[in-house]
């Protein structure tokens, strides 16, 4: 990124698919100065399945369903770096959003999420 003031935006939903709750996002690193360099990278990830964790009930509501988390990362910062700042699910992420040298393969966030809620009602038979 060399040095160029990359703004971190991450984002990330959890829908249901089928007896699954499924967690997905993205998380954009994208320089403040030409040429614009950007980073994206993608996550999916299972967080509950009802079939394994609470077989014999059926969903009813689950919250907690979205979030996001915006920074700027300064210049020619070369450090894992915390932010705090997120909403939603996403309470804060821990990024390297520069290097020295080539960047490719080694920008990345750690984030943090908060609880989702799931509310589950017995099954009808």
């Amino acid at each position: 990124m060399a040095g160029h003031n990359p703004r971190i935006t991450i984002r990330a939903n959890v829908a249901r698919d089928g007896p699954r709750l499924i967690l997905t996002g993205t998380v954009e690193m994208r320089e403040a100065v030409q040429d614009f360099t950007t980073f994206l990278g993608t996550f999916t990830r299972q967080v509950f399945d009802i079939d394994l964790e609470a077989p014999g009930c059926a969903y009813r509501d689950f919250s907690g369903r979205g979030g996001s988390l915006d920074a700027e990362s300064g210049e020619d910062n070369h450090s894992w770096t915390l932010y705090e700042k997120g909403n939603g699910i996403i309470r804060s992420a821990t990024c390297l959003s520069d290097t020295f040298g080539d960047d490719a393969g080694r920008l990345g966030c750690t984030i943090e999420f908060g609880d989702i809620t799931v509310v589950l009602v017995a099954a009808a038979h």
